[in-house]
Formats: structure tokens, sequence, C-alpha cells
């Protein structure tokens, strides 16, 4: 889905410092004594490997030259949550279904207890023949893409 693929570039561009500081945090040992693998094989002094500042009522993180401000990973990870909404909720059963719907017929006893019918039931059958032969017709005709709007976050296509 390219809505959801570019929701998420754009959720791992603007977060690429989370990733890298979480790295650095992993190995805080390594990069404390200036041997982190993102140090790139350059000498680096040991000492203080993080750092947490307070900037215009923004927590800021640091590490090794990566800066992170908290309310813009809160503002990305909303965006993409509201991204990945709109797609559920506008394309849910496209998402989950992509080859059609399958179903089973259900059948209703005399005491009213309901099964569902075995496959080799000639009505299920000639019931699911049907929808197959519909969903070829549909298939050959060659139809655009239903148009689902514009996510109201992004503005992509859904």
């Amino acid at each position: 889905d390219s809505h959801l693929r570019a929701a998420l570039a754009a959720f791992d561009a603007s977060t690429s410092g989370v990733r890298e500081i979480r790295n650095i945090l992993e190995h805080i040992d390594e990069y404390a004594t200036g041997n982190g693998r993102l140090d790139h094989g350059v000498p680096t002094e040991p000492g203080p490997t993080l750092g947490v500042d307070l900037e215009n009522n923004d927590v800021v993180l640091s590490a090794r030259g990566r800066r992170v401000k908290v309310n813009d990973v809160v503002v990305a990870a909303r965006t993409l949550g509201k991204c990945i909404e709109a797609a559920g909720s506008t394309r849910l059963i496209e998402l989950h279904f992509p080859e059609g719907i399958d179903f089973d017929l259900i059948r209703i006893g005399s005491d009213g207890s309901r099964t569902i019918a075995d496959s080799t039931d000639p009505e299920q059958q000639r019931i699911k023949a049907l929808f197959a032969q519909a969903r070829a017709r549909a298939a050959a005709l060659n139809l655009p893409p239903v148009n689902h709007g514009d996510c109201e976050t992004c503005g992509l296509p859904l």
C-alpha cells in the first residue's frame, strides 16, 4: 500500500535519531569508552555519552552528535497512527482480504441448530461458483481502483 509505505517512510525520516540514540544506549559501555559502532572507528574521547536537556518546553535527547526532540517524535507517531487508522478504516476489507472474501453457508436445522455446510454441499458449490464467475468478470473489466479519497492527515491517496 503506497500510502502506508509513504507514511512509514516519513515517520522513519523524522525519527531517525531515535533509533541511533537507542543503539547508543544499548551499547553505552562501548560508547562511554570511545569505541561505539557509530563512531566509525574514529577515536573518540571517553566521557559523557547521553545528554538530556530542556529546550522550549521540550525534552531533547542527544548522543554522539545526534539530537531528538521528544515532541517531534510524539507528533510523528501520532501522524503515522492517524494514517494507519485512515487506511484501515477506509480500506479494511481490501487490506485484509485482497483476494476477496470466501464464505461458507450455514445450515439451520429444524431444531434451530446451526452447522456450516460441507464443501461438497451442492448449494454451497453453486453459490461459490457464481461468486467466482462474478469476480472473474469484474477482473476482466480491468476497472480502475476505487478512489477512497485522500488521507486527512498527510494528503496522500488512500
